[in-house]
């Protein structure tokens, strides 16, 4: 068994809401961080 690390997640999660949000342009961290429940500070 193996086992992701908390950046390793919230790296995975970023990607995401940046896929998820493409067609809107640029995103800044604040808007990802909120909307994928991701401490601002990673």
């Amino acid at each position: 068994m193996f086992s992701i690390s908390a950046k390793g997640v919230y790296g995975v999660s970023a990607v995401l809401e940046l896929a998820l949000r493409y067609d809107r342009g640029a995103l800044q961290i604040r808007e990802i961080a909120e909307a994928q429940n991701i401490p601002r500070h990673y």
